[in-house]
């Protein structure tokens, strides 16, 4: 018996074609214990990209090249996952041939593509060699899926061509990342072994498959790139926990901090309550006495750090004692610039107003002065801790740059 197949192609594309002759119950078996290895690989790549996914969310202060290599190696595992799946007897029944092709074409020019932009991701001191062979091999690849969406080629050419041209950069790579490892580049020195072993065997692969002599039911590529999807991906996974973990527990320091903080702008305000009853005598002093009493602490703080602080108060003697929250944020305020480093000098302007608590400080760029770094509000971790404050109690914050001035303007409600 004689079975011819044909095909539209000029080229092999996709699964090969099999002819099954037995009972429907022993190839249904054969069917099924020979997709077991596809359908573990799409659960393993499935499990990877929630794995991942979940990790780029959760991890804080993600860099662009932490994103841009993340995107990547996404890319890469879900190329693999759609060559594990067009390569499944089972599951690719379920299609036409021609989707099965197309998704199988476009997975194995793509698959290439993401891991070599990765690599590149990666590398340090050896980029500036690696970049063009990887810039080649990219725009290459999107020029041929161009002229495959025109009309003027298949894709089973360009695999065809891409499948030769992928030999020289995957030996290139495995260069680079010897150079890379040598350079005490942590991630090639961990992964680059794998690398080189896969590169090694793509190219006797190929060699074979331009011969004639290898075996197309062994899909051998497919089983290098799940072998480097594991080893880069357990890499990926390690130094990211290692990552989250510090930053957990800057977290639990912050918060520690941060409570410590709390709890002495609390002793503070206590303090200068019991001052203020000293000074005046009576439990029923101002707002005005009260600021008056806090002036004369910071004065002195001020002073101990060789630092100069002026606060001007416009604060009628008849206004009422206020809530301690706008209090707190007064002294966290104060107690904020008293201990940076950036500030040598602070003026201020504190006054009542329909309401209203409004602090105000201005400056000029002809001064040297406290706040000259006030154009730079926006990233300041102690400029965003008070207005963070400044939130949490119905406030306002604002802060201006006109060139020759800055200002900010604090308004919190009595």
């Amino acid at each position: 018996m004689r079975i011819i197949t044909e095909s539209p192609y000029n080229y092999h594309s996709g699964v090969p074609a099999q002819v099954f002759i037995g009972n429907s119950e022993d190839i249904d078996r054969y069917l099924i214990f020979h997709s077991l290895p596809q359908f573990i690989l799409l659960a393993i790549v499935l499990t990877l990209l929630t794995a991942i996914g979940i990790l780029f969310i959760l991890k804080k202060d993600k860099s662009r090249a932490f994103s841009q290599s993340t995107i990547f190696l996404l890319g890469f595992i879900f190329c693999i996952g759609i060559q594990a799946l067009v390569s499944n007897n089972q599951i690719s029944l379920l299609f036409h041939p021609e989707l099965i092709t197309l998704f199988s074409d476009l997975s194995l020019l793509l698959l290439p593509i993401f891991l070599t932009n990765y690599y590149l991701s990666r590398t340090n001191r050896y980029r500036i060699f690696y970049r063009p062979a990887v810039f080649f091999q990219t725009a290459l690849t999107l020029c041929f899926l161009i002229l495959a969406l025109l009309g003027q080629t298949n894709l089973p050419i360009a695999v065809h061509v891409f499948s030769g041209f992928n030999v020289f950069i995957t030996l290139y790579t495995a260069v680079i990342s010897m150079f890379e490892a040598a350079d005490e580049n942590h991630f090639f020195i961990v992964c680059s072994p794998g690398i080189i072993l896969a590169a090694f065997i793509h190219c006797f692969y190929y060699i074979q498959l331009f011969t004639g002599t290898v075996n197309l039911t062994t899909d051998w590529p497919l089983i290098i790139f799940s072998c480097l999807m594991i080893l880069i991906s357990g890499y990926y996974f390690t130094e990211n926990y290692f990552v989250l973990k510090q930053q957990q527990a800057r977290r639990l320091e912050e918060q520690q901090l941060q409570l410590i903080e709390h709890e002495k702008q609390v002793n503070l305000l206590l303090t200068f309550k019991l001052l203020a009853v000293q000074r005046y005598k009576t439990e029923n002093y101002s707002l005005n006495e009260l600021f008056q009493v806090i002036e004369d602490y910071y004065q002195k703080e001020f002073a101990k750090q060789a630092k100069f602080f002026n606060c001007q108060l416009t604060i009628p003697s008849e206004t009422a004692f206020l809530k301690e929250h706008p209090l707190l944020v007064v002294i966290q305020l104060l107690e904020k610039l008293l201990n940076s480093s950036d500030y040598s000098a602070v003026e201020l302007k504190i006054k009542q107003q329909a309401g209203q608590l409004i602090i105000e400080s201005n400056t000029s760029n002809f001064v040297r002065h406290s706040l000259e770094l006030i154009t730079e509000a926006e990233t300041d971790p102690t400029h965003q801790k008070i207005k963070e404050a400044v939130r949490r109690s119905d406030g306002h914050w604002a802060w201006e740059n006109n060139g020759k001035e800055q200002s900010f303007k604090i308004i919190l409600t009595i």
